[in-house]
Formats: structure tokens, C-alpha cells, sequence
């Protein structure tokens, strides 16, 4: 018998982002509102001549910890014994994502390889990525930017762009690519940092000459960066090891 495929909806509702990485207590009463959404929008005047269709809605939870709050409407609410049978219960579509351990070989997509992303980050052990090509680079990025609220995901694509380089691209090269831009990222504020402790360890020097009146050693301390040196150390303001 042939099977008859049936128009349909599904909503991803993504749990977990940065800042978000607790599961919601609420999220059964959330999902009835989208769910009701979409359904209304299946009612206006332009949709009414059109076949309707069912709505899926699945949470993509992305945290580091197992799912511990409700799942059934049943569960958020409070409701005596006899109004019971009165209430629509509702549930939702829950995937762990990083929990996905045994199931990663019916995924073959993108999804794929963010899932094995964070099951390694989960169990916390040297993640090797598999050399799977990323095929949509862009949307991949910018949805590992969000989840790991990460801006070097996103310069990474901006680099890639300028590069015009939009195929051959793998998890390693992307982790490589964002390892080698906190380096410089980390080498410029420590930069900025060593600027700025130089800064006010000279200008303490220059005020402490000022107050006692050695305004000759002042003039040769401007002038001679070794005397200065000198200064910085005799005075206790710097260190011979900075």
C-alpha cells in the first residue's frame, strides 16, 4: 500500500543557550502557545479553503545535565482531584541532545555533528571530531554562536567569507580556526594589559619624583628608559621579574 504523505508543521524550540542552561519548569504551557499559534494561523479567511495540518513541536535541550523539570501540563499545575478529568493534559517533545549517545548513527545531516559537539562536552574527554563535511557553514556557525554564546564562531564565518570559502569544511578545522583566535585574541588583551600597567607604574614614578622635588632625575628618567628602569625598581613601583 502506498503511504499518503500528510502536510505538517514542526516547530524546534531550541533549550539550552548561554544564559539558558537550566531546563524550564514552564515549558509545557510555552509549547501550547506556539502549538495554538500555528494552529489559529491554519483558520484565517486565506486558509480556510486549505487542508490543515497537525503540528509538531520539538524541544532541542542542549544542556550538560539531564531534563529534571516537567514534561506533561499535568505536572506544572495544581489541579484537584475532581476537575481532574476536566483538564487537557499536554506534553511535550523532548530531545537531549547531548544524551544522544546511541543514536547518533540516524543522523547523518549537520545536526549530527553538533550533537556529538556536545556529548563530548558532556562527558568532558578529548573530543575528536569526525571529518563529516559541514554542508550549510553559515547557518551552522551562527547556531553554534547562539548555543555556546561564542562570538568566535561567528568571526570564524566572517573569515571564511572573505576567503569565499564555502565547502571542504569540517568541525576540526572550525575548532582549529576558533583555538588560534582566542590565541590572538588573548595575546592582544594581555598586550593592552602590559600597556597599561606600564602607564601607571611610569606616571606613579613621575608623580613620586614631582612631590620630592628631584626634578633633575625626573628630566633623566624621560630621557634615559634604562635610569627610568632604575627608578621604577629602587622605588619598589616594579619588579625585576616584570
Amino acid at each position: 500500500m502506498a503511504k499518503h504523505w500528510i502536510p505538517h508543521k514542526i516547530i524546534f524550540a531550541l533549550y539550552g543557550l548561554e544564559h539558558q542552561t537550566d531546563p524550564d519548569p514552564f515549558a509545557p504551557v510555552r509549547l501550547i502557545g506556539y502549538d495554538g499559534a500555528a494552529y489559529r494561523g491554519q483558520l484565517t479567511r486565506t486558509a480556510q479553503d486549505k487542508p490543515r495540518y497537525p503540528v509538531i513541536t520539538i524541544i532541542l535541550y542542549f544542556g550538560s545535565t539531564r531534563w529534571n523539570k516537567p514534561t506533561h501540563l499535568y505536572e506544572c499545575l495544581k489541579i484537584p482531584k475532581k476537575l481532574k478529568p476536566f483538564v487537557n493534559d499536554y506534553k511535550i517533545n523532548l530531545v537531549e541532545v547531548a544524551f544522544l549517545d546511541d543514536k547518533l548513527d540516524y543522523f547523518h545531516s549537520d545536526f549530527r555533528i553538533i550533537a556529538e559537539y556536545f556529548i563530548n562536552k558532556r562527558k568532558n574527554i578529548d573530543y575528536i571530531p569526525s571529518p563529516q563535511e559541514i554542508r550549510h557553514v553559515d547557518e551552522f556557525l551562527k547556531l553554534m554562536q547562539a548555543l555556546e554564546g561564542d562570538d568566535r564562531y561567528e568571526e570564524v564565518l566572517h573569515t571564511l567569507q572573505k576567503e569565499e570559502k564555502k565547502e571542504g569544511i569540517n568541525m576540526s578545522e572550525v575548532l582549529d580556526r576558533i583555538e588560534n583566535r582566542g590565541i590572538i585574541i588573548g595575546e592582544k588583551r594581555g598586550e593592552k594589559r602590559g600597556r597599561e600597567k606600564m602607564a601607571y607604574e611610569i606616571n606613579t614614578l613621575y608623580a613620586t619624583l614631582l612631590k620630592q622635588n628631584r626634578m633633575e632625575d625626573l628630566k633623566r628618567a624621560i630621557a634615559d628608559p634604562d635610569y627610568q628602569r632604575q627608578l621604577l625598581i629602587a622605588y619598589g613601583i616594579s619588579s625585576e621579574e616584570d
